[in-house]
């Protein structure tokens, strides 16, 4: 019979205002910590419009210009998940980055800012410049196309 997969100090991150909800859990045998964002709902406008404002703008927490929308649908969270990703780090060994579409940004502009761990995309529209790409040099990642 196979074993189940264990994980403790689960989460949920969500932003009213925004739509952005994500999900955190860590298993403490060996280390794993896994970020998910979900994806774009096309029946709801906070996600539509967070998509649709496409006009690059400075990001303040490093370098290069990012996505507008996907810049404040991050933020809106982040709070939230620097709280939990510090409650859990004694246990982290292993961290996982992942999101769908218009959270795959989300999820691509928070692995920035950690700059460790593994970062999984699907879907992922284009996030920043140039200036912004170099900031994801030294992580490990794996981009799906849908």
């Amino acid at each position: 019979m196979p074993g189940r997969i264990r994980f403790d100090n689960r989460t949920i991150f969500e932003d009213a205002a925004t739509g952005t909800q994500g999900f955190g859990a860590s298993r403490s045998s060996d280390g794993l910590c896994v970020l998910e964002f979900r994806g774009t709902e096309p029946t709801q406008l906070t996600d539509l419009g967070a998509d649709l404002a496409f006009t690059l703008t400075d990001r303040t927490e490093k370098a290069g210009r990012v996505h507008k929308g996907f810049a404040g649908a991050a933020r809106s969270v982040l709070p939230e998940l620097e709280r939990w990703l510090e409650h859990t780090q004694a246990a982290l060994k292993r961290l996982i980055v992942t999101g769908h579409r218009l959270d795959a940004a989300i999820a691509t502009l928070y692995a920035s800012l950690i700059a460790s761990g593994r970062l999984i995309t699907i879907g992922s529209p284009r996030v920043g410049d140039a200036a912004f790409s170099a900031t994801l040099a030294g992580i490990d990642m794996m981009r799906l196309v849908d």
